[in-house]
């Protein structure tokens, strides 16, 4: 990645970089990106470093040095964190555009239960400026509902899969993601709907969502991530939206749409990591299907490994 600066590199980046150059078809951008914030937050917990936004700029200049990015500027702009690169000893600007989000993220995390920081990258990097800007997921409803909710058999910890009769019209799982968000949970939920007609025609107005698709709107109300995505960007908002917090429930209606686009394997792995963490921190995983959308084969092993709501 050059010739210059002393970089500092833990183990398990390592092991990161070398899936990634054995994987024939990863997305090389977006795999040295996710490979580059993996290490930029390892760089900062070895370092054990945390800095308000007041003192981040100190902080990301010092640890950018550390790791062989020798000269740039950052500052806040009403786009996000801008960050000029002006001397580096990595030439790839994936892996820089992913590091610094990675050192951000960690350097202004919080232990506050209630907040849920994140940063991503606005965009391509422009003759090596970055903007970085902020997510926070919605805390959710304001007001918890004290009427009795409308599901008691849901087991915190457990995942359920949901029979629908349509694969577009998720419409048992939203019911029982309203009824939980009403009553305390907080919700992310991946769909391929439109995120503001599920909010409208579902009442979602406190949930988190991201919108599995290519197509690019720029919304800032949700995320939008391409369905190709899940072993890098989806994976860690997920673990970072359900990591050591409870009372939160996923909800991830497009199986049928990601399996098509990843294949079986890779979904129920990653089906299988998730629910590791909500058994973990007693949270809820609920997954809507339609049966016919799925090969026979599929929807069998799915139903061996999932507690099952309908028919």
């Amino acid at each position: 990645m050059g010739d210059r600066g002393n970089i500092v590199m833990p183990l398990e980046a390592f092991d990161a970089l070398e899936a990634i150059l054995q994987s024939p078809d990863a997305d090389t951008d977006r795999s040295f990106a996710a490979f580059g914030h993996k290490w930029g937050q390892r760089l900062v917990e070895m370092l054990d470093e945390r800095c308000t936004l007041e003192e981040l700029e100190q902080f990301v200049i010092q640890i950018a040095w550390e790791a062989g990015i020798s000269k740039l500027d950052v500052k806040k702009t009403y786009e996000g964190i801008s960050i000029r690169v002006k001397e580096s000893g990595i030439n790839n600007n994936s892996f820089i555009g992913g590091f610094l989000t990675g050192v951000i993220s960690e350097l202004l995390s919080t232990d506050e239960e209630q907040k849920q920081y994140g940063f991503e990258l606005a965009g391509d990097a422009k003759e090596q400026t970055f903007i970085i800007r902020e997510t926070l997921y919605s805390q959710g409803s304001k007001t918890i509902d004290e009427s009795p909710v409308k599901y008691p058999s849901l087991v915190p910890g457990e995942r359920y899969l949901v029979i629908e009769e349509d694969a577009t019209e998720p419409v048992k799982a939203f019911d029982i993601l309203k009824d939980l968000t009403e009553h305390g949970y907080l919700g992310l939920c991946m769909t391929t709907i439109l995120p503001t007609r599920a909010m409208e025609n579902y009442g979602l107005h406190g949930t988190n969502f991201i919108w599995l698709t290519d197509y690019r709107t720029g919304a800032q109300e949700f995320k939008e991530m391409g369905p190709m995505r899940l072993e890098f960007e989806m994976s860690r908002d997920v673990r970072k939206f359900l990591s050591d917090q409870r009372h939160r429930v996923l909800v991830i209606h497009g199986i049928e749409y990601l399996i098509r686009h990843n294949g079986f394997d890779k979904i129920s792995n990653f089906l299988d990591t998730v629910s590791r963490i909500v058994s973990a921190n007693d949270n809820l995983l609920i997954c809507p299907i339609y049966p016919k959308a799925l090969k026979e084969i599929d929807y069998s092993n799915m139903k061996t490994i999932f507690k099952m709501i309908g028919d």
